[in-house]
C-alpha cells in the first residue's frame, strides 16, 4: 500500500510539473531560479525572484544517532540582498513535514550572508517550531549536479507541491503557481521518464 501511494505521488508530481510548464506566467515569480545548498545534517533551497529571495531550510538534527529528531522544515518571507547581512522572518508553511501557522512563527527570524556558492546561516530561531536538538545554522555549500542534486531537488519539489495544493484549497491560485513554478521550470525533463528513486530529506539519510 505504501509503495502504491509513493508511486501515485510520483505520478501526481510529474503530471503537475507538465501542467505548470504550460501555464503562462501570471507573475514574475514564474521566472524564478532555484539553487540548492547543503551542510552536514541540513539542506537549503534558495528561490530567486529577480532581486528577491525565499529560503527554505530543512532538518538540522545534531549527529546523535538514534537520539536525533524528526525532520524540521521552515521557509522565510521574501527578502533582498542589498546589505551583506540579511535578517528575515520565518513564514507560515503547510506540508507533510511542517504545519506552521502565523501565530507559531511570529517573532522567529533567520539571519544569513550569501554568495553565489555559499550560504552562511548565522541564526535560525526555530525554538518552539522544531525539536530542541535541531540546529539549522552553518555554512551551506552549493549543490549543482549529480544524484545528490536530484534527490534534494525532488525533496523540495514535493514540499512545494504540497504547499501549492494547500494554496489552491484556500483559493490562492497565484500563490500556488509562484510556489511551484520555480521548481517546475527547473525540473529536468529527462527525469519524467527516469524511474530513479524519489528524493528524501537530509534526516531520512
Amino acid at each position: 500500500m505504501k509503495a502504491q501511494q509513493e508511486l501515485q505521488d510520483e505520478k501526481d508530481i510529474n503530471t503537475l510539473i507538465v501542467a505548470v510548464s504550460f501555464i503562462p506566467p501570471i507573475s514574475a515569480h514564474a521566472e524564478a531560479l532555484v539553487k540548492l545548498f547543503s551542510t552536514q545534517g541540513s539542506d537549503a533551497s534558495l528561490v530567486e525572484y529577480g532581486n528577491r529571495y525565499i529560503l527554505y531550510l530543512s532538518c538540522g538534527a545534531q549527529q546523535n544517532g538514534a537520539s536525533t529528531s524528526a525532520d524540521c522544515f521552515i521557509r522565510t518571507r521574501e527578502f533582498d540582498r542589498d546589505s551583506g547581512k540579511i535578517k528575515t522572518d520565518i513564514a507560515p508553511v503547510h506540508n507533510s513535514i511542517a504545519d506552521l501557522k502565523p501565530t507559531a512563527v511570529s517573532g522567529h527570524r533567520v539571519s544569513l550572508q550569501m554568495t553565489d556558492s555559499e550560504l552562511y546561516v548565522t541564526e535560525a530561531d526555530v525554538q518552539g517550531i522544531c525539536a530542541d536538538d535541531i540546529d539549522l545554522t552553518g555554512t551551506y555549500k552549493l549543490v549543482a549536479s549529480g544524484s545528490d542534486y536530484r534527490q534534494k531537488f525532488e525533496y523540495y519539489l514535493d514540499a512545494a507541491h504540497q504547499e501549492s495544493v494547500n494554496f489552491l484549497k484556500t483559493d490562492q491560485p497565484q500563490n500556488a503557481v509562484s510556489t511551484l513554478a520555480p521548481y517546475a521550470n527547473a525540473y529536468q525533463t529527462a527525469w519524467l521518464s527516469d524511474p530513479a528513486m524519489k528524493g528524501g530529506g537530509p534526516c531520512s539519510e
